[in-house]
């Protein structure tokens, strides 16, 4: 949709500025230009100019001024020429696009609306409506992350947790101030932790989707493998394929870029400590389970329980003898099917008992 509104500005003001202008996004791909031809091609060159800076900058004959609502440019507009007159259209260009790209986030963007709901900018009577608007399932499961960055380094954790998460229709990342991310994501509404377990397949399509020279993000190691052996493969397979691995929480770049504080023997405590962190997960999210079966098999117990009482007193009402129920019933004595009757009321007319059976009278 941001293509188009910038489509439709550039297209306006074309004729006004007689030169070729344009926007490209984050990787120097064009998305709008006055030449439609150039729509859809890449200066790779120029996307390493797109850095943490939103400074004019020229290349290749054009004038360049990134923009965005991040502190990363998420586009940049380009205007033929690298004198004061191209400077000031980029300029003016970079305004118009940065005001119309809000207004339409703040209108029509979803990450924008969940941002807004987690930041309590949203009054309550408005979130359905508003939600009806971005035709936004309200009735789906979600959970909501913060993600917390206590010392800053070379990566950029919003980018390492948007790449993680790309589907941006069911799962929203967005920045609450320098140091917070949030995470929304969607989620079966019965989840439960044995069905971690069942991402396994899911941990071997990746393996199987790597390619020679491929980078792997993880958050930690004893969250991806479960035990040395795994982490033997592993660690073979990617020398292999030269595979670049990055594991966050442990704090380790298999290129040796990033964490330059992390020395050997931290790896290595890491990699032994990891059969002992899997095991003790593992073990947690059994005892889960045992919790769970435990609480069934009670539930269970006492449906049985309570449907045998039922039976005792239909099969009394429907003509039975007391050692007829008594044989069915599992009780070790006639006692327990009198306990039974007499706990439902039950009219004792066959025998001698008539009645329901009171308290045994004591012998004097």
């Amino acid at each position: 949709m941001s293509n188009r509104l910038f489509q439709s500005v550039v297209h306006q003001m074309k004729d006004m500025m007689d030169c070729i202008i344009g926007v490209i996004d984050e990787t120097a791909a064009i998305i709008a230009c006055s030449e439609l031809s150039k729509i859809g091609t890449t200066n790779e060159f120029v996307s390493l100019d797109l850095n943490d800076s939103h400074d004019i900058f020229i290349r290749d004959g054009y004038t360049y001024k990134p923009f965005g609502t991040h502190m990363k440019p998420d586009f940049a507009v380009f205007v033929e020429g690298v004198d004061d007159t191209a400077a000031k259209y980029a300029n003016i260009l970079a305004i118009s696009l940065s005001s119309l790209k809000q207004y339409y986030d703040e209108k029509y963007d979803r990450n924008n609306f969940i941002k807004n709901v987690v930041l309590d900018n949203v009054l309550p009577a408005d979130i359905l409506v508003k939600a009806r608007e971005l035709h936004f399932n309200s009735d789906v499961s979600r959970v909501v992350l913060l993600i917390r960055i206590l010392s800053s380094n070379d990566v950029s954790a919003f980018d390492v947790i948007q790449n993680l998460f790309p589907d941006k229709s069911k799962d929203f990342v967005f920045n609450i101030s320098e140091s917070d991310i949030v995470l929304v994501k969607e989620v079966n509404e019965n989840i439960e932790s044995s069905d971690l377990e069942k991402l396994r397949p899911q941990w071997k399509q990746l393996m199987d989707c790597l390619e020679r020279g491929d980078e792997l993000v993880i958050s930690k190691f004893s969250n991806a493998l479960r035990g040395s052996r795994e982490l033997a493969f592993f660690l073979e397979f990617c020398r292999v394929k030269v595979i670049r691995v990055i594991s966050i929480n442990d704090r380790i770049d298999s290129k040796g870029v990033l964490f330059p504080e992390t020395t050997v023997l931290d790896v290595l405590n890491i990699f032994g400590a990891l059969p002992e962190e899997a095991a003790a997960l593992r073990k947690a999210s059994a005892h889960v389970e045992k919790l769970k079966t435990v609480v069934n098999t009670r539930t269970v117990t006492a449906e049985t329980k309570a449907e045998r009482e039922k039976n005792i007193v239909n099969m009394y009402n429907s003509g039975h003898s007391i050692d007829d129920i008594w044989k069915v019933s599992g009780f070790s004595s006639r006692s327990s099917v009198f306990r039974i009757l007499n706990k439902f009321g039950v009219d004792l007319n066959r025998g001698k008992f008539k009645g329901p059976l009171g308290k045994r009278q004591s012998k004097e």
